[in-house]
């Protein structure tokens, strides 16, 4: 599938041919529970067989979720996010889409036998109006006749969806190799509507497995996301009839969503082929406050000379005895750049506690012991936990373990869930958790670290510029975007997803390698590309993540034509961070690559922003999380890279083309003085609010006499943050939409225009973030102000409303050589400046 934009409802075909189509397809549903009912086995509790259907429609269908709901022997499970399907015979696009393929989107529905006799009824119906009869739709019902006119497709969810691309066939493979004679693997269910059903479901399934020769290892379930899932272990036989698709009984159940192998979230394995010593140790010297910031990864080592002192560590599942030393590597990186940043860069060390709670141990079966989180325990479970304990009273405990933490930076990617179109699991975990404890997860965009085609022979791409060299590997990157995707949990709404820019602090360049870029603006070559849950805004930001080196790999078949190969290693180029050293040596370094790092660089900026709104007391700490995530994003820009990307695309229709620039740079590149202060010529202003359902408030910002009628250019930078209650099985999902705009038409009054994002795309997600420029000379009266409203909706079935606190900044600035007094001018016309619009 195609991942994609929005746009009219696709053309569809008239209703004789969706006759020709479709009737075939309900009386095979019909023969398929037919069948079902005569080989099931009924339980104890003497229930019906029931069996996922699976809608695809060109475009959506408003409402359809209630409709079904109406509808006895039906349950409704989810709704997918957009997608692209291509074009055929019978749908075809809209004449404006600027998008190859047409939108699409998968409604997912339990249905008994009942419920399927009550699908053809209204097939019949729909075929009889159609057809000229003197007939009405049901109350509520006229939903389905959408569905009919746009139905692409209808079938059971069945083997292909539950076990295929799961990456359980590749974990199989590697236990074979090392000799396990059980697959551990996680058995998603569908979450069901009431207690009575999610309890027949998991004792089928363990009904099942037992049956197979397994066991059930472990269960989960979190209403509050939807998730109900069983760790078992299989016997490797029966894995193997899995993978290869043979009458497996487990396979069938109807309750099961996927079957996955457990714990796909792996830690990338940095090299140590070089290492430095720091000059000293760096302890510190005086008491460090309590922690802002929390770190889900491997387990550090503690008493390294950067991080002694720095870190309060939570080893709960006692990660510790099965790490030796020299494996303490990615948390060691990670807590070293939470602490420091990039060592080879001027740096700003926290002034507080880093609170560290291990989650992922060596991997026994993996050559090199990768860090991966473990396979004995349900991941979202262990999660969940590991969350709980930092601001509740858990098991034996007496006092949550960090109640302070505000940022939680999440390093780590399922290799094996890239974003497609359902939204996963740990995405819906940290976004609730964030909802709930008021926390900013920050969270990588996952790396890809595939092969580059260059589509020509090495001489030939010896011979070209170094900027159509650049270009080429940018347009390589994009053409297979679909192959990139996001990594769960990237997909989260909540969270700050953060991909990285190929550049570093170092200074240096791999003696052995290609120079894939001519400046370290670009977005990294291994970034996993967005976009995010309903064709929001992702990845968020990018950061420093390290130059990726390159060598020439092997040639692609027998052409001749030449691929790039990344060239792994510990030496510069690189982020510069602390590591495990030969016994004895605490104060070793090494050089890392790729999104995580790029991650725990903005973690570490948004505790610093999050120490400045400290500072400031009349911030209330409710506001301050939001005011993190706000002013963080602020400091974003697509700069000079979007230039260069948009050449390479140039080609590409103008308005598709925006599009696929924010897939590759999300709101733009972190510049950290933004989020951290402003200057003569650039004036940040911040406020903060709650909005209950269907509000809005306004903001005047004073307008500085300096500007009126002087050509010069500016701009002017709009940011709005929030954390959003969600909702489950509603392609919504994301509960509260705020967003703002200009009244009055105000940005015209400094005469500038939107750049980067386009507004509707900006508008999805739950960070807000746009850019306006001009440089004509504009006039305006003494006391004028810009004023913008913020306003809120609902955009699902919501409960109790308690309101949804949100962070705004504001910037109006000017080139740093231009000597106007745009900050003395804006602040002596300051006053309160927000009123609510009842």
């Amino acid at each position: 599938m195609r991942r994609g934009g929005g746009g009219a409802r696709p053309s569809s075909p008239g209703w004789q041919r969706q006759q020709e189509r479709v009737t075939p397809r309900i009386l095979e549903l019909e023969e398929q529970f037919r069948q079902r009912s005569r080989t099931f086995q009924r339980s104890a509790m003497d229930a019906a067989p029931e069996e996922v259907i699976v809608f695809e429609v060109a475009g959506s269908v408003d409402e359809f979720v209630r409709a079904v709901r109406r509808m006895p022997g039906w349950e409704w499970l989810v709704e997918s996010d957009e997608f692209r399907v291509d074009e055929d015979a019978d749908f075809r696009g809209s004449d404006g889409s600027t998008e190859p393929g047409i939108p699409a989107r998968v409604y997912l529905v339990l249905a008994d036998q009942e419920a399927i006799a009550e699908l053809r009824r209204l097939w019949e119906l729909y075929l009889r109006i159609k057809g000229g009869a003197d007939e009405g739709w049901p109350r509520g019902q006229t939903p389905w006749r959408d569905l009919f006119d746009q139905l692409r497709d209808i079938r059971l969810w069945g083997y292909r969806d539950r076990v295929l691309d799961t990456g359980l066939a590749e974990d199989r493979a590697d236990r074979l190799q090392v000799g396990d004679e059980t697959v551990p693997a996680e058995i998603e269910l569908w979450f069901r509507g009431t207690a009575e059903s999610r309890l027949h479901a998991e004792e089928s399934i363990r009904g099942l497995v037992a049956a197979s020769g397994g066991s059930v290892q472990a269960t989960a379930l979190i209403p509050e996301i939807g998730y109900h899932a069983m760790l078992v272990n299989i016997p490797a036989g029966v894995a193997a009839g899995l993978v290869q698709g043979r009458e497996v009984e487990v396979v069938r159940a109807g309750s099961i969503m996927f079957i996955r192998p457990a714990a796909q979230f792996t830690a990338p394995v940095n090299p140590v082929d070089e290492l430095r010593t720091t000059a000293q140790s760096e302890s510190p010297s005086e008491t460090l406050g309590l922690p802002r910031l929390a770190l889900l990864d491997g387990l550090p080592l503690t008493n390294h000379a950067l991080l002694a002192g720095r870190l309060l560590l939570n080893d709960a599942d006692d990660m510790a005895s099965v790490y030796e030393a020299a494996e303490q590597r990615h948390g060691t990186a990670m807590a070293s750049i939470l602490v420091h940043g990039d060592l080879s860069s001027p740096r700003t060390t926290l002034g507080n506690l880093v609170y560290v709670r291990p989650v992922m141990r060596p991997d026994s079966r993996h050559i090199e012991r990768a860090e991966r989180l473990p396979d004995d325990v349900l991941s979202v479970d262990l999660i969940h936990r590991a969350v709980r304990e930092m601001f509740e009273v858990t098991g034996g405990s007496v006092i949550p373990a960090a109640p302070t933490v505000r940022i939680v930076n999440f390093s780590i990617g399922d290799s094996w869930r890239p974003f497609d179109s359902i939204i996963s699991p740990m995405a819906r975990l940290l976004d609730w958790l964030s909802w709930k404890y008021n926390v900013l997860f920050v969270v990588s965009a996952g790396n890809h670290d595939a092969q580059v085609p260059l589509f020509m022979s090495r001489s030939t791409f010896d011979e070209l510029e170094a900027d159509a060299k650049t270009h080429l590997i940018l347009r390589a990157l994009w053409s297979d975007a679909r192959l990139r995707r996001l990594l769960s949990p990237a997909e989260s709404v909540n969270g700050l997803t953060v991909a990285a820019v190929n550049g570093d602090g170092s200074g240096a360049m791999h003696p052995r390698a290609l120079a894939v870029y001519t400046s370290e603006i670009l977005p990294s070559p291994i970034n996993a590309l967005g976009l995010g849950y309903g064709r929001s805004v992702k990845p968020d930001v990018l950061a420093r993540g390290g130059r990726i080196s390159y060598r020439f790999g092997l040639p692609m078949g027998t052409d001749g034509n030449e691929v790039l190969q990344s060239l792994p290693s510990g030496r510069a180029p690189g982020v510069q961070v602390a590591a495990v050293g030969p016994p004895g040596d605490l104060a070793a370094t090494t050089f890392v690559h790729g999104t995580s790092n790029a991650a725990a660089t903005i973690s570490h900026l948004a505790a610093r922003v999050y120490e400045l709104l400290e500072e400031t007391t009349q911030i209330p700490d409710e506001f301050r999380t939001v005011l993190t995530k706000c002013l963080v994003v602020h400091a974003a820009c697509w700069g000079d890279a979007a230039t260069v990307i948009e050449r390479a695309l140039s080609d590409v229709p103008p308005v598709r083309r925006r599009r696929e620039l924010t897939r590759l740079l999300g709101f733009g590149a972190i510049e950290e003085e933004r989020a951290l202060g402003g200057t003569d010529q650039r004036v940040t202003l911040v406020g903060w609010g709650k909005l209950a359902r269907d509000e809005a408030e306004l903001y005047e910002v004073p307008l500085p006499p300096s500007l009126a009628g002087v050509r010069l250019r500016r701009r002017l930078t709009l940011t709005l943050a929030w954390l959003s209650p969600t909702t489950l099985n509603h392609r919504s999902y994301r509960q509260a939409a705020l967003w703002f705009e200009a009244a009055d038409g105000s940005e015209h009054q400094i005469d500038v225009k939107r750049s980067e994002v386009e507004m509707n795309m900006a508008r999805r997600g739950t960070v807000q973030h746009e850019v306006f420029e001009g440089e004509r000379a504009s006039a305006f009266v003494e006391g004028g102000v810009l004023r913008f409203r913020v306003n809120r909706r609902d955009t699902a079935d919501a409960g109790d409303d308690t309101g949804v606190p949100y962070g705004m900044a504001i910037s109006l600035e000017v080139a740093a050589d231009i000597q106007l007094p745009l900050f003395a001018e804006i602040f002596s016309r300051l006053r309160p400046a927000i009123r609510v619009d009842g």
